[in-house]
């Protein structure tokens, strides 16, 4: 580590034999063994430690900080994961009211086109009777002007005609249709009112004449047989 140099300070050390403890140049020496080599040891030896120390707290703050990254990596990934469990299970409520819906939808389809069904039939009787109607009514028309005019009528399908003042028809009975009338039919009048009570009829031979007096009792009844005459 040092070298030794030829100089005064070797021909000091001649003169003074105490000085070559304190000689820095021989390794046998009291400073250099004791003292300096120690030193520069335990300096050597600080320095790493310490240059260690840093080293490690350098490592251990990036590690620290790519712990960091990763723990916000994983809190994104648990929240999407929980999200994209929670869209799977509204997915699957979705598809379950969906798949109701589409049944619910079927049935009333169903129940429209039988209802549509029903009443189209309704309307095709509804028509037919019209224009039996019509038919009636425009025999009836044709019947009624040719009894005020006298001239005899026939209808497009039945033969009908006036004769002698009166009509006579050709259509079979089954064919004509009684309609029964929409409207309730009319209520009876109702009675006067009355200002002093209610009167009640009597039986004839009771009644009492005013100026007249009481009118004489029925005879009572005959008990008997009656013969015949005797000629």
């Amino acid at each position: 580590m040092f070298y030794r140099r030829q100089g005064y300070y070797y021909r000091l050390i001649k003169h003074l034999p105490f000085i070559k403890h304190f000689d820095i140049y021989d390794p046998q020496s009291f400073i250099r063994e004791d003292v300096l080599d120690n030193l520069v040891v335990c300096m050597l030896a600080y320095c790493l430690f310490y240059f260690g120390l840093w080293y490690a707290d350098k490592v251990i703050n990036q590690i620290e900080k790519v712990n960091e990254k990763m723990v916000a990596v994983v809190r994104d990934n648990k929240t999407k994961l929980e999200d994209l469990s929670t869209l799977k299970k509204k997915r699957l409520e979705y598809e379950d009211v969906v798949v109701k819906t589409k049944g619910v939808q079927r049935q009333i389809e169903t129940y429209l086109e039988n209802e549509l069904e029903i009443l189209t039939a309704e309307l095709t009787a509804t028509e037919r009777k019209i224009g039996d109607l019509e038919k009636v009514f425009g025999k009836c028309k044709s019947v009624g002007s040719a009894f005020n005019t006298g001239i005899p009528a026939s209808g497009p399908e039945g033969e009908m005609a006036i004769e002698d003042g009166q009509t006579s028809s050709e259509e079979k009975p089954e064919d004509v249709k009684v309609l029964e009338p929409s409207f309730p039919p009319p209520l009876p009048p109702e009675p006067p009112p009355r200002k002093y009570g209610i009167f009640v009829a009597r039986p004839p031979g009771h009644r009492v004449i005013p100026g007249y007096g009481p009118p004489p009792p029925p005879p009572p009844p005959k008990i008997g047989f009656k013969l015949p005459g005797i000629c």
